[in-house]
This record gives C-alpha cells, sequence and structure tokens, in this order.
C-alpha cells in the first residue's frame, strides 16, 4: 500500500473514531427534551418549598395490632426471613385496609383503632387497592389474577391479568372504575373489569406514560438529577408520539432514588432514598409530599429504617391520607397522616 493510501486510511479510521466517541458520549441534561424527542415550548422549572408561613407539622395517627391476635407473622429463622402484611390500603373515611396474606384476610381498621375482618382473599395475594364506595380488589402475581369485593367483603367477581406484563408492581382503582398495572418503569396500563376485559392488542395499546395521573390527562413521573429528586408533569400525547414535559418541581433533599407511592388532588408523595459511604455504608428513606399546583412541601417526614422486613406496598397515599405498614418486633404498626379535613 502506498504511503497517500495509508494516509488516507488513517484519517478515515480517525474519523470512525470521532463518529463512535460522539454516538457513545452521554447527552447532555436538557429539561425541555422528554424521552420522545425534543420539546419546542418552554418547560415551567421550579424548585419545591415550604409556603410562606413555614414547615407545617402533621401530627401522625398510630395504631398497633399484636401479632398473632390481630395479625400473622411468620419470624425470621435461619436462612429465612419474617413474613407478615403485605400491603396498606385508605378507605374514603380514613381507615386502613390491611393484607394480612399469611392469614388468607383483609383487615378493616378504623380510624379509632379498631380491627375487624372484612373478607378472606387468597393467600398468594401481595397486593391492595381501594376504589370508590371503598371497593377493594387483591391481586396475585403468582396466579396472575384479580380479585374484586364491595365494602363489605363480599366478592364482586374476579379476572385474570396477562403475564406479558413482567415489570408490573402495583395495581390501582382508575376514575372510571376499572383496574390499572402500574409498572416499575412508570407506566400504567388498563387491566379492566371484570365484565370487561380488553383483549391482549387493546391492553398493550392502552399504555400510558406516568407513575399516576392527575386531573385533566396530566400524568407525573420522577426521576433524579444531580443528586435530586425531580418531578416531571407530562402532557397527554399526540397521536403517535411519546408525553411531553409541560413542568419539572425540583425537591430539596439530596436523594439517590425516589418513587412516587400515591397522589391526591394536587398533592404527590414520594419516597426517596439518600445512600452515603462515610463512615460506613447507611441509608437515609424519607416520604415527601408536595402540592404541584403551588410547588410547596405539604410533608416531609424521615421514615427511619424498615421493620423486621419490607411489606410490598410499604406506602400508599390515597383520599387525602398518607400511611406506613412498620411491622416491628412488637407490634405491626401502621402509621398515618391525614391531609384533608
Amino acid at each position: 500500500m502506498s504511503l497517500s493510501k495509508r494516509r488516507q486510511s488513517a484519517v478515515l479510521l480517525l474519523a470512525a473514531a470521532a463518529c463512535w466517541s460522539c454516538a457513545l458520549a452521554p447527552r447532555s441534561s436538557d429539561s425541555s427534551e422528554p424521552p420522545g424527542g425534543r420539546q419546542t415550548t418552554k418547560v415551567l422549572d421550579r424548585e419545591a418549598a415550604w409556603g410562606a408561613s413555614g414547615p407545617q407539622t402533621i401530627a401522625p395517627t398510630l395504631h398497633r395490632l399484636r401479632w398473632t391476635e390481630d395479625v400473622t407473622l411468620r419470624p425470621p429463622a435461619h436462612e429465612r426471613v419474617a413474613q407478615g402484611p403485605s400491603a396498606i390500603a385508605i378507605t374514603a373515611d380514613g381507615s386502613a385496609l390491611i393484607l394480612d396474606r399469611l392469614a388468607g384476610q383483609v383487615l378493616r381498621v378504623g380510624r379509632d383503632g379498631q380491627v375487624g375482618m372484612t373478607a378472606p382473599v387468597p393467600v398468594d395475594s401481595t397486593d391492595l387497592t381501594v376504589g370508590k364506595q371503598d371497593r377493594f380488589a387483591t391481586y396475585s402475581p403468582v396466579r396472575a389474577r384479580a380479585w374484586f369485593f364491595d365494602r363489605s367483603g363480599r366478592p364482586t367477581g374476579e379476572m385474570p391479568v396477562t403475564r406479558q406484563l413482567r415489570e408490573l408492581r402495583h395495581v390501582q382503582f382508575g376514575l372510571d372504575g376499572s383496574l390499572w398495572g402500574h409498572t416499575m418503569y412508570q407506566e400504567r396500563f388498563a387491566l379492566g373489569s371484570p365484565r370487561s376485559q380488553p383483549q391482549l392488542p387493546a391492553l398493550l395499546a392502552s399504555k400510558r406514560e406516568g407513575a399516576f395521573a392527575l386531573r385533566h390527562r396530566t400524568s407525573v413521573d420522577t426521576l433524579v438529577e444531580k443528586g435530586r429528586a425531580v418531578l416531571r408533569l407530562l402532557a397527554p400525547p399526540e397521536a403517535g408520539k411519546r408525553a411531553t414535559v409541560e413542568a419539572r418541581m425540583t425537591l430539596p433533599h439530596a436523594v439517590s432514588a425516589s418513587r412516587i407511592i400515591g397522589i391526591w388532588s394536587s398533592i404527590v408523595c414520594l419516597r426517596t432514598e439518600h445512600v452515603s459511604g462515610r463512615p460506613a455504608i447507611s441509608v437515609r428513606r424519607r416520604l415527601t409530599c408536595v402540592d404541584v399546583d403551588q410547588a410547596t412541601l405539604k410533608l416531609d417526614e424521615d421514615l427511619g429504617l424498615p421493620g423486621l422486613y419490607l411489606p410490598h406496598r410499604e406506602l400508599t397515599m390515597q383520599f387525602g391520607t398518607v400511611a406506613q405498614l412498620l411491622p416491628r418486633a412488637e407490634a405491626l404498626i401502621i402509621k398515618s397522616w391525614r391531609m384533608a379535613p
């Protein structure tokens, strides 16, 4: 090969390497660019903070359920973690429903702390949700099935849930009373109801971006940027396109991960975690609720360490109440913060 051809080949190789470097380099953060492409309209970017009156304290309500007498616990043993109630949901009057899956039942705990059995449910149910008129449903990923009950605990139907949604994490009642599946990727799918179940193509086409839906078809998701949790309000997408970002809201604390656990009206609640490695590895968990209309903090609580085990649905936000399921050695503690009157 001649010298000129060798030089030409070297130039081509350098150009190819430069192109690969451009393709593999991370893109710069652009708040106006949604996952589906560049957005031409300006995105409203705000910082969440306490209102003019400063930090507000909402005193939590505590209820204790006794192991064995009230709820079931399988204590830890050699090569076996503890197991117990796996999910909590809140009704319109502020009562808590507890999925005591080892006993195969759902318990209702009133605002006065009185405990009563609501309904027998399949023992492999792991998730629980409440809808209008206090109807509730449980979901089993093992059986890929959901069961429906009225407020008295009477069964009203059941339906299969496709195993095609392998990332399905929770189920939630929608505004229309049908059941929606929420994935770990902050997407939602319309699962239907016992009377109306979509075929697989229609179910997959029902996908909506965002962890939860707000009013006027707006949805919300969260991500971590530069060590801070960011809430994004997503506008409904045009046909054949992805959702666009309307507004962003940055939370004040340093975090390593964030997840939306529920919404009520314009209030969005998140669980965040901050991992620190000095002097030893530790994880600080927080519960933060934000009014996205006013960009104001409504609740900011340190969750402390997990208990004997981490329930499948440890936290929930429904009907103006945030609740935590906290299994301790001495009792199962239900901790709740009431935001609605």
